[in-house]
């Protein structure tokens, strides 16, 4: 008998949306692995250099004008506006999917990111296709442009991001709150004190995780110059990510730290890294943050992009598992504020316990084998 096999597409390896396809991928091995599973990032294979023109126009706004990105953004008005322009790449699309899926026969396709999605929704729509197709909101709150009324299940992290796709017109039965997939090892806790004697870290002292993402972004360099004017004694681990010019800047700048601080690049480990730590400064993308709350890892957030990053920002602060930042310059006395008032540390460790589902690969997984049968 054929194996049952599940197709799983992103856009853009080394993001969110890749994390999520592989996590989902991970939980479907864990629960049955007779099923056939492919990850694949979508627009690489339907449009290879358009996929890099757009990755690196997406970092160049990001990095240098931050304010277009927020107005592009969740904006009805650019939505409607563009309504044209990507029906007319649909069609142009539509052999290219039919190749895709001709190739790979799948029974479920999983979207885990907007894109691939809506013309996923509009193939089956022109052309009847039957087969069950998935999303996988992997932020906290769904825009726009994940209107695919076609989709036969949304996966979403919160009631909030279910609003969202209602209000957008998708039906509320569509709709399964089952959180962010992330993978299914943060699920796995080891104690504090034994996980810092591990990283050969002080039992005794407060460690700070320092991360930009799986790419390093944000003002890394800024907030360790931060971090060193601290008056009080913390251990400091910085997860560079793939940025290696970032990790060789960093080195230079804080060589003199000694033992206080430890510099990575690109790690697997960051679910037991994650366990060493009491607090986290990081840029708020949904898979990152959806593991900090997995280890009750209170979050500082430094300058959230316009857009994904704000939406978040404000979902966390409101669930008081976060501070948000947007002068640096303040990082020092924040610090020093949660060191000296462990209680508080202790309430927002408390709320990501609460808000966090560390399981939620695992519920997914289970959500779409069930459109197997």
């Amino acid at each position: 008998m054929v194996p049952k096999k599940i197709l799983f597409l992103y856009i853009h390896p080394g993001t969110g949306h890749e994390s999520a396809a592989k996590a989902l991928q991970e939980a479907v091995r864990n629960i049955n692995p007779r099923i056939s599973t492919e990850a694949i990032d979508s627009l690489r294979y339907t449009y290879p250099i358009l996929s890099k023109v757009l990755s690196k126009t997406y970092s160049g706004i990001i990095k240098r004008t931050p304010q277009l990105w927020d107005y592009l953004y969740d904006n009805p008005d650019i939505v409607q506006a563009t309504a044209t322009l990507r029906n007319m790449l649909g069609k142009l699309k539509l052999k290219k999917i039919e190749k895709l899926l001709a190739y790979y026969n799948p029974d479920v396709v999983v979207c885990t990111q907007a894109a691939p999605c809506v013309l996923l929704s509009a193939y089956k729509e022109q052309t009847g296709w039957r087969k069950p197709l998935v999303a996988v909101v992997t932020d906290y709150r769904a825009h726009a442009y994940w209107y695919a009324p076609a989709t036969d299940l949304f996966i979403v992290p919160t009631g909030q991001t279910k609003q969202d796709l209602v209000q957008l017109g998708i039906q509320e039965k569509k709709i399964k709150i089952l959180g962010i997939p992330i993978d299914p090892k943060f699920a796995i806790t080891q104690d504090k004190t034994s996980a810092k004697q591990r990283m050969k870290f002080n039992p005794w002292l407060p460690t700070i995780m320092v991360m930009g993402g799986s790419q390093g972004l944000g003002p890394l360099d800024a907030v360790i110059n931060q971090l060193s004017k601290v008056r009080m004694p913390v251990q400091t681990i910085v997860i560079c990510g793939t940025n290696r010019k970032l990790r060789r800047k960093i080195k230079r700048k804080t060589f003199h730290f000694g033992s206080t601080i430890r510099i990575m690049g690109y790690t697997k480990n960051i679910d037991k890294i994650m366990d060493a730590c009491d607090l986290i400064i990081t840029k708020p993308g949904g898979m990152t943050s959806a593991e900090a709350l997995a280890k009750n890892l209170p979050m500082i957030i430094i300058n959230p992009i316009p857009g994904q990053e704000e939406k978040n920002s404000q979902f966390l602060c409101r669930q008081n598992v976060a501070i948000r930042l947007d002068d640096i310059t303040n990082l020092q006395q924040i610090i020093e504020y949660l060191i000296r008032h462990p209680e508080k540390l202790g309430t927002m460790q408390e709320n990501a316990g609460k808000t966090a589902k560390p399981n939620a690969s695992l519920m997914a997984a289970n959500a779409i084998l069930e459109l197997l049968s």
